[in-house]
């Protein structure tokens, strides 16, 4: 467990590792969930969507959240 100030990159120190090891993975074939990550709110699940947009550039994010239709 990890507790810091806001902007003090926590995101960051769990997605860059995870789109790391993502980059050296090689994608054969039908494209499959590679990872998921829970969150316990709408916002904190929009900013780690983010993070994945903006460290790994060539992957494809999908954010699912309660209430929400998928591709809102």
């Amino acid at each position: 467990m990890a507790q810091a100030q806001t902007g003090s990159g926590k995101t960051a120190s769990f997605v860059l590792p995870i789109v790391e090891l993502l980059s050296q993975t090689p994608t054969e074939g039908k494209r499959k969930v590679k990872v998921l990550v829970l969150t316990p709110t709408r916002e904190l699940t929009q900013q780690v969507a983010e993070s994945f947009k903006t460290f790994g550039q060539t992957l494809k994010v999908v954010s699912v959240i309660g209430g929400e239709g998928i591709g809102d």
